[in-house]
């Protein structure tokens, strides 16, 4: 067996390890998201991605710590619109905080036409506009 991959013994031994440190079964989740290959972020690893539709238009603005092509698929599992698009994070919008990816998601969000409007599919914004100042936006 290879040494460096990750096994399903593995991942209940890093489970119970997380559980056995104080915090019940704190551990399972990452060692599950790491040995389905989801590429469970480390904290504070935030990526900002974008959703291409037809036409190359852009139809969606993220932010996700479980990796772009793990959010895309949660996509398009639970929408037929956002499934047709191409999915990538956008230039210098990975390796972020989580502060710091809303604050590019609210900037491109706002770049797009905003939600419920202009051309996103976007229903809500990433940061509340009372709250823009704080962000530079």
């Amino acid at each position: 067996m290879d040494p460096d991959c990750y096994t399903w013994e593995k991942a209940l031994e890093d489970a119970w390890w997380g559980a056995a440190g104080g915090a019940a079964f704190k551990g399972a989740g990452a060692a599950w998201r790491a040995w389905r290959g989801g590429g469970a972020a480390a904290a504070g690893d935030w990526a900002v991605y974008t959703g291409v539709g037809a036409g190359g238009i852009v139809r969606y603005v993220g932010m996700t710590s479980v990796g772009v092509g793990t959010r895309a698929s949660q996509h398009a599992a639970n929408n037929a619109a956002k499934a047709a698009m191409r999915y990538a994070p956008v230039q210098g919008g990975t390796g972020l905080t989580k502060q710091a990816a809303r604050a590019l998601e609210q900037r491109l969000i706002n770049q797009y036409g905003g939600p419920k409007g202009g051309q996103l599919y976007n229903k809500i914004n990433s940061i509340a506009p009372k709250y823009w100042p704080q962000f530079g936006l």
